[in-house]
């Protein structure tokens, strides 16, 4: 079977889905035959690197005909079985050029449910709640879909020579893009610290991210206040692939996809909540609350979290004994639910059906989207 990813590059090319689509293209071609394609004004360093990167096509909403006959040329070299989309824009605009002969399979890699998704013959969802929201839709009663969370292969770890761990004290990573969407619960992270050392525990924390947003910065040095507790990290070797950094961490504090990452190695991983002012430890007994929500900003704590919360992080710092316990816990959820290696059957059978359905979604479907998804292209 032959396999093609196509995939939008808007800004930076070095989002959550960007290292989905390098991890899962890597399992799936161990088996399958696969090449990924990018679009847009921007191309992803991550995924450059990949061995079935095939090219980029530079489009920027305008050069429409340039579009076609790229997409055109690749097709006609690649013959693939199955289009797989990693965004809906990527699907929006290619779906006016695809012939009918190819089958199209789309994802939507987390995130909140979408105000406005296209008609989709094939879906690919990384998250329960995504999943439900699909399922309950009158618009996608046709759509073949199913839930594969599975994206994220071990993390390797590379020390920096300049940045090294405190050993003195328990260290927290939290990694996210420094921006007005990230804020909440970036700052639910420096609060934790201020409050662990305000009662004498001994906690650093290295905040690793991308400026996106230069307003959030400033906030964010408002935030911090010179703390000597706290250091950010922002240049692009560091940022370029964060998770490498997670050689400085004991714990983990993280949205979606870097939660799987940090379980990868065995760190225990906290999430935002938006009902809490810090963020809540991941066990046994809220896991499946916090996966519902692919443990993003729209995770709701609930009142036992709420209460047993601080106690339970003091105690990861201070109860080797317990450290251990999460740590094995955090590993265990790596191989039941994020291990990529456990997705190559699921994308196998996801692309059997997909050969098998005969649903067809006509390309005069969701026009506005398709007009929407060109100007964000001209936007970018």
């Amino acid at each position: 079977m032959k396999v093609l990813f196509i995939i939008s590059v808007l800004k930076q090319g070095r989002g959550g889905h960007y290292h989905s689509l390098n991890h899962i293209s890597r399992e799936v071609g161990s088996r399958e035959s696969v090449g990924i394609l990018s679009l847009g004004t921007s191309k992803s360093d991550i995924l450059i690197n990949n061995p079935y990167f095939k090219g980029h096509i530079h489009f920027n909403g305008l050069n429409i005909w340039y579009l076609k006959k790229e997409l055109s040329s690749v097709l006609l070299e690649l013959k693939p079985d199955i289009i797989h989309f990693f965004d809906s824009n990527a699907y929006n605009i290619c779906k006016l050029f695809v012939k009918k002969k190819f089958k199209l399979v789309t994802n939507l890699c987390g995130g909140p449910n979408p105000a406005d998704h296209p008609k989709v013959e094939n879906l690919v969802l990384f998250s329960k709640e995504n999943l439900m929201w699909f399922e309950s839709r009158e618009k996608y009663k046709n759509t073949l879909k199913m839930l594969i969370p599975n994206r994220s292969s071990k993390i390797t770890v590379h020390s920096e020579a300049d940045i090294s761990k405190d050993a003195s004290k328990f260290c927290l990573v939290r990694i996210a893009r420094i921006s007005h969407f990230h804020f909440n619960s970036i700052k639910q992270t420096v609060n934790l610290v201020k409050l662990l050392n305000k009662q004498e525990f001994k906690i650093r924390l290295y905040l690793i991210g991308t400026i996106q947003d230069q307003d959030a910065l400033v906030k964010l040095f408002e935030l911090i206040e010179g703390r000597t507790d706290i250091t950010l990290l922002t240049d692009d070797r560091y940022t370029k692939e964060a998770s490498k950094m997670l050689y400085l961490a004991d714990a983990v504090i993280a949205t979606g996809r870097g939660i799987m990452e940090g379980a990868s190695l065995g760190l225990p991983v906290l999430t935002p909540a938006k009902n809490s002012e810090i963020p809540i430890l991941i066990n046994d007994e809220n896991f499946e609350n916090f996966f519902s929500t692919n443990f993003s900003e729209r995770n709701v704590a609930s009142a036992k979290d709420l209460r047993d919360n601080l106690y339970n992080i003091k105690r990861l710092t201070e109860d080797h004994a317990y450290y251990d316990d999460m740590y094995n816990f955090s590993l265990q959820l790596f191989k039941n639910n994020f291990d990529v290696k456990e997705a190559l059957l699921k994308y196998t059978e996801m692309y059997k059906l997909s050969l098998e359905n005969t649903y067809s979604v006509s390309i005069f479907s969701d026009v506005y989207l398709k007009i929407r998804s060109l100007y964000h292209f001209y936007l970018s």
